[in-house]
């Protein structure tokens, strides 16, 4: 009988200790569920913002004399256009078109690059080279974007 008491003490803890576990590994469960709900809630905006930041797409702009060397055809997005300078003459980059007012880039002589960076939505954009009668001549290119 002393053995069967023991047996019973040591079941009752076992019991009271399952039971501690059981509700132990629930609340657990819990917390997990609960922090992985708000990692993933918080993710979404944390994602957004690093789209947001993502560096531009690079395209390069090669400038020969009178017409320019690039896509016509874009999706919209933030870019950097390298303008290149490979031509003979003195040449620069200027970019107008739905909301790009009239950014351009330095004149560049020949062998020189520059950067423009800016953000292309929907349309069309008018590329072109504002150096003397350059545009006139043919140095200029639509770009459509969409």
């Amino acid at each position: 009988m002393r053995f069967h008491l023991r047996e019973n003490r040591f079941s009752g803890r076992r019991a009271t200790g399952t039971r501690t576990l059981t509700v132990l590994l629930s609340a657990l469960t819990m917390i997990v569920a609960l922090c992985g709900g708000a990692v993933a809630a918080g993710a979404e905006p944390a994602a957004k913002l690093a789209a947001d930041k993502a560096e531009p797409r690079m395209v390069t702009v090669t400038m020969v004399d009178y017409r320019f060397l690039q896509p016509s055809r874009l999706p919209p997005g933030q870019y950097t256009f390298r303008a290149v300078n490979r031509g003979i003459a003195p040449h620069a980059l200027e970019i107008k078109g739905p909301g790009v007012e009239n950014k351009r880039t330095i004149s560049l002589k020949t062998g020189q690059s520059a950067d423009l960076t800016v953000t292309l939505t929907r349309g069309t954009y008018d590329f072109w080279c504002p150096v003397g009668n350059h545009r006139q001549v043919g140095m200029q290119l639509y770009v459509h974007v969409g």
